[in-house]
């Protein structure tokens, strides 16, 4: 079973976390996993803050890290207990801070062990279509996985989503959205194309924003986003991603 699949991918929550700052495209990593026999979210947390400290002293360059948890989600989809998504500038700062860890994290990375298995690792492209205004803050994440149609290129993609989320800042709706790319590490038999990510600071936020949708001509944003003539997105799902630290800017 290809689990990511089915993943309006986890980490995440995340909008674009502090290093979204730089510019409307940030680099990301996401870690699948469960818990240990015994261990809990609680756990986690302990460990997280250790590695928060340890994170300012020894990573060289900016990366935020968030834990996700699903709020609207079906458990048969997604068998893993919660996601951990670590954002950095770009590609070159996010892969130094990858091997800062690998080279001086590994006391912390036992300890991250003992509390939970993550079997699963990637890297993904997350691009800006509409700012969040809370970045850095926890926040809900509505996630769908999205396949492009036959032909469609990813420029045709990228501005269909730029005139459909201008049309979202015009009628005021509440939120930020983004589009997550997969990178290295998606299972070879993959088809997604992309995430489509739409971030709120909580469920009433969110559901006003979906009441404001209702009244709107909805057909006139189908017509602008090219939804089904360019890509077709599967059931969408929302998970809470909560910040737990690492590295500022200087």
């Amino acid at each position: 079973m290809n689990l990511l699949k089915y993943l309006p991918i986890f980490f995440i929550v995340l909008f674009t976390s502090n290093a979204a700052a730089q510019g409307n495209r940030t680099a990301m990593e996401a870690f699948y996993c469960s818990f240990q026999d015994g261990k809990d979210m609680s756990d986690l947390k302990k460990v997280s803050a250790e590695w928060d400290s340890w994170a300012d002293s020894n990573f060289s360059e900016r990366y935020a890290g968030y834990v996700l948890t699903p709020v609207l989600a079906t458990g048969s989809d997604f068998p893993f207990d919660f996601v951990w998504l670590g954002f950095s500038d770009n590609l070159a700062t996010l892969g130094t801070v990858m091997g800062e860890w690998m080279s001086e994290g590994s006391k912390l990375q036992a300890k991250f062990d003992a509390v939970s298995s993550c079997d699963s690792h990637m890297t993904i492209d997350s691009f800006e279509d509409r700012p969040y205004a809370q970045i850095g803050q926890a926040g809900l994440l509505q996630i769908r996985s999205c396949i492009a149609q036959e032909g469609v290129t990813f420029g045709q993609i990228m501005r269909a989503r730029s005139a459909a989320f201008d049309w979202f800042s015009e009628n005021e709706v509440a939120g930020g959205n983004y589009m997550w790319r997969p990178g290295v590490g998606m299972p070879v038999d993959s088809d997604i194309s992309f995430y489509d990510v739409w971030v709120t600071s909580s469920l009433s936020e969110r559901g006003a924003a979906l009441e404001k949708m209702y009244q709107l001509d909805w057909d006139e944003y189908r017509g602008i986003a090219g939804r089904n003539s360019l890509w077709d997105c599967d059931n969408p799902r929302v998970w809470y991603a909560t910040p737990v630290g690492g590295r500022e800017a200087d």
